[in-house]
């Protein structure tokens, strides 16, 4: 299955909106009822502040998910609760603005791979 392409950081709240209210028992991403590893992009959108795409993970928490809305709302705008973050092993993603670490909010950096790019070109 292919991941869902989103515009931006609102395009997403509102997505993630609208799945704390339709799966009110999944408790990540992915909809699953208990947690699982699931590394599988599930969600790519555009940074609006940074210009770089980002994939948000199937296993992305319900808690996280809830904290990103909130934030949202509470600041009126989703690309501000936002920001970028560095993990050991060099990769890079966004993490909650209120947060050092990602806490189960697992969005990194999204390359396209090159059969994608000649396909999205045609």
């Amino acid at each position: 299955m292919e991941p869902l392409h989103l515009k931006n950081e609102e395009a997403l709240c509102s997505y993630l909106t609208k799945f704390l209210k339709d799966k009110p028992k999944a408790v990540q991403l992915d909809g699953a009822m208990s947690a699982s590893p699931n590394k599988r992009v599930f969600l790519v959108f555009e940074s609006s502040v940074t210009g770089k795409t980002y994939k948000l993970l199937g296993q992305t928490t319900r808690k996280s998910i809830q904290r990103f809305v909130e934030l949202a709302q509470e600041h009126g705008d989703a690309a501000v609760v936002l920001k970028e973050y560095g993990t050991e092993d060099g990769e890079t993603g966004l993490i909650l603005a209120t947060d050092d670490e990602p806490n189960g909010w697992l969005c990194l950096y999204y390359v396209k791979k090159a059969a994608s790019r000649r396909t999205q070109a045609a």
